[in-house]
């Protein structure tokens, strides 16, 4: 078929058809992306974490947004690389600058409101900046 039209069709219900890698006896050849693979790299990470393994989880969802940026799962891929910085890798850096990234790169995911409300209180504990957000450090009258 036409290259043109054939990019971007779905085979076999989960290969995206990117670019022709070349034409033969037996027909075309195509490089694919396999669209399930996100999700299963976001399942592969749950895993690592429940396994203790966080810096193997953030890998995994690093992989997410580098090779499936526009996927369904990478606002939650990039905002995982946030929290598992900041709550278990103790890596405050790394949290700030992932946290920006949610509100930079998905910016109408529900993870970005999050993300906005943590990102000042990055390295502090909870209890300090939930208090002063509910009104609780307010002095009594």
């Amino acid at each position: 078929g036409n290259p043109a039209s054939e990019a971007g069709r779905l085979v076999a219900g989960r290969y995206r058809l990117v670019a022709p890698l070349g034409r033969g006896a037996q027909g075309e050849a195509w490089s694919a992306r396999d669209e399930s693979a996100p999700e299963a790299l976001k399942q592969l990470a749950i895993l690592r974490q429940q396994l203790g393994d966080m810096q193997g989880a953030v890998s995994d969802y690093q992989r997410i947004l580098s090779e499936y940026p526009a996927s369904d799962v990478a606002d939650e891929a990039q905002f995982m690389v946030a929290f598992i910085s900041e709550e278990h890798l103790r890596d405050f850096d790394a949290a700030r600058r992932a946290y920006q990234a949610v509100i930079d790169n998905y910016p109408n995911s529900d993870l970005a409101e999050n993300a906005r409300q943590l990102l000042p209180h990055v390295g502090e504990p909870p209890d300090a900046w939930v208090r002063v957000q509910d009104g609780a450090a307010d002095p009594p009258r």
